[in-house]
């Protein structure tokens, strides 16, 4: 994997989630673009590079968002554990399992979040919260098909696999 290369669309996936237009969004939600970048590499990377691939894209969103620095890198390496125990499992290839990893890994993803976020502070409005949630999961799935043919485009220099044949 080249890091540098790495480094460089971990600030561009989160400067596109940031600065995402406001025209866009979907309920106050928006695509979360770091997260499907770490799935993407976690699906079709090295096993020995995913891990830090995942804390290194989650840590790039730390540095953006307001939130506590590590939150974000942390639950996006206990995602990659996760789905590297799954990984062998899941027939990669396949864009509907794409798709359906990434709901699930962005949906998790969000609950972990809005755990911490409930747990350090207890006043918050969860109903709103959980529909931001939802939506964003909803709108992140519906945009990792587009993500995941960019990134198809450049598999070999960011070192994912080639995809494997059946015939």
């Amino acid at each position: 994997m080249k890091w540098y290369l790495l480094i460089l669309l971990s600030f561009l996936f989160v400067t596109f989630e940031v600065a995402f237009p406001p025209s866009w969004q979907l309920g106050n939600s928006h695509p979360e673009f770091a997260l499907l970048l770490a799935v993407y590499l976690v699906l079709n990377a090295r096993r020995a590079d995913t891990l830090y691939a995942a804390w290194l894209i989650g840590l790039t969103k730390d540095l953006f968002s307001t939130g506590r620095l590590g939150t974000h890198s942390l639950i996006y390496l206990a995602g990659a554990l996760l789905l590297l125990r799954l990984r062998r499992h899941l027939y990669r290839e396949e864009i509907l399992v794409q798709i359906a990893v990434a709901f699930a890994a962005v949906f998790l993803a969000n609950m972990a979040y809005l755990l911490q976020l409930s747990l350090l502070m207890p006043g918050i409005e969860l109903g709103d919260h959980l529909r931001r949630v939802l939506v964003a999961t909803l709108y992140s799935t519906a945009c990792a098909p587009i993500v995941f043919l960019l990134l198809d485009a450049i598999r070999r220099p960011i070192g994912a696999y080639e995809p494997r044949r059946l015939y």
